[in-house]
């Protein structure tokens, strides 16, 4: 198995041009289906020896015809990539946030896609709009990172979990640093933001995350809570002020 996978990355490697590709495809297709046949045909006269010639056949080429459909599809793997990477970001994250946040009164995120980059702004009915939390992912295939944009909270030149200004947030962040996040010391700084600054948080994700639905739900559905329960801090910490 672990000769087949590096053989099926470096066959990804190639760089052939599309018409080499379908020929390939087509051979190993005709050929197939001609081993197929023959095993009907054999097996409808009864031939043993020709049936035999036929399993061997197919034998052989059903592992190449695996090889050649990962030659040939594997090439525009990076476009499913990106499908997946824009529905987690622009339908999956905002549903989770509907479901675990409706019962606190949470409107539909609004939500700007920027590529592998969004930008929520979550608002709960009957509180003032200056108070909606606006936060940000980036998706990076495997790797994501998570700003809050936090207004009115005084962030120091360096954060930490520890940080005296981020006492309402500490309960919240502990959890996040135990489900794998990490916390940037350094407060977020963008210029193409209006946000002013922000807290980063990252985490590597499993290799093949975006091919696995129980995956991508398990992110997005823990993603959910971390922001519920900043939302939760957020409000506590402006009804200390």
């Amino acid at each position: 198995m672990a000769a087949s996978n590096e053989l099926i990355r470096w066959l990804r490697l190639l760089a052939l041009p599309v018409w080499a590709r379908a020929t390939i495809l087509l051979l190993v297709v005709i050929v197939v289906l001609g081993g197929t046949a023959l095993l009907f045909g054999s097996a409808l006269r009864r031939d043993a020896e020709q049936a035999s010639s036929a399993i061997a056949l197919l034998t052989v080429s059903m592992p190449v015809l695996l090889l050649v459909v990962a030659l040939v599809f594997g090439q525009n793997s990076d476009s499913r990539l990106r499908q997946l990477t824009a529905g987690v970001l622009s339908r999956d994250v905002p549903r989770a946030m509907r479901e675990n946040l409706g019962a606190m009164g949470a409107q539909d995120p609004e939500v700007r896609l920027r590529g592998c980059c969004a930008d929520y702004t979550l608002r709960l009915s009957g509180t003032d709009p200056a108070e909606a939390l606006r936060f940000s992912l980036e998706l990076n295939v495997f790797k994501v990172n998570v700003c809050f944009w936090l207004d009115g909270v005084s962030l120091p030149g360096k954060a930490g979990v520890d940080s005296a200004e981020l006492a309402a947030f500490r309960h919240v962040f502990l959890g996040a640093v135990a489900e794998g996040y990490r916390m940037n010391e350094e407060p977020a700084h963008y210029a193409d933001s209006n946000h002013g600054i922000g807290l980063i948080f990252f985490r590597t994700l499993a290799p093949d995350f975006l091919l696995h639905p129980e995956q991508r739900l398990y992110f997005v559905q823990d993603l959910s809570f971390f922001v519920r329960g900043v939302v939760e801090a957020q409000r506590r910490a402006r009804l200390a002020r």
